[in-house]
C-alpha cells in the first residue's frame, strides 16, 4: 500500500515541481482529436459536438500551458539554451493565439448553425495551427532531449 501512496506522493510532487511537461501533453492531445473530429464530423454530424469540446478544452488549456512554459525557462535565462527556449516560446505561443483564434470562429459559427460543418477554410487553419503545434513540440523535445533542459541535475 505504501507504494500507491509514494507514486501519488511523487506525482504530486512532480506536478508542482515541473508543471510544464506534465500539462502541455494534454494541449497536445486535446487539439489533434478535434482537427481530426472536425474533418470526421463533416461526414458524421453526430460527431461536430465533441469536435468542439475538444477544441474548446485545447484552447483553454494552452492558457495555464504558456503560463507554466514562461515560468519555466527562468532557470535558463543566462545560459546558451535561451536562443532555442525563445524559439519554443514563440511557437507556443502562436499556437495559442492560432487556437483561440480557431475556437472563437468555430463557437461563432455554431451559434449561427450548430449544425453545420466546419469550413474548408477553417479545416486548412486548423491543420497550419497543428503544423505550428508540431514545430513546438519538436523544439520542445530539442530542449529536453538534446540540451538537457528540465533535467533536474542541471538545474541544481
Amino acid at each position: 500500500m505504501s507504494t500507491v501512496t509514494d507514486l501519488i506522493s511523487r506525482f504530486f510532487a512532480d506536478l508542482l515541481a515541473y508543471p510544464h511537461p506534465m500539462v502541455n501533453h494534454f494541449v497536445i492531445a486535446l487539439l489533434i482529436v478535434s482537427v481530426v473530429l472536425e474533418f470526421y464530423g463533416r461526414w458524421n454530424p453526430a460527431i461536430r459536438f465533441t469536435a468542439w469540446v475538444m477544441l474548446a478544452l485545447g484552447a483553454l488549456a494552452t492558457i495555464p500551458t504558456v503560463i507554466t512554459g514562461l515560468i519555466a525557462h527562468f532557470p535558463y535565462e543566462e545560459t546558451s539554451a535561451i536562443g532555442a527556449i525563445e524559439t519554443h516560446e514563440q511557437l507556443g505561443l502562436a499556437t495559442a493565439g492560432i487556437f483561440m483564434a480557431l475556437t472563437i470562429w468555430r463557437w461563432r459559427s455554431r451559434r449561427t448553425d450548430s449544425a453545420a460543418p466546419a469550413s474548408w477554410l477553417y479545416l486548412a487553419s486548423a491543420i497550419a495551427g497543428l503544423v505550428v503545434l508540431t514545430a513546438a513540440g519538436v523544439t520542445g523535445g530539442t530542449l529536453v532531449y538534446r540540451m538537457g533542459v528540465g533535467v533536474e541535475q542541471l538545474v541544481k
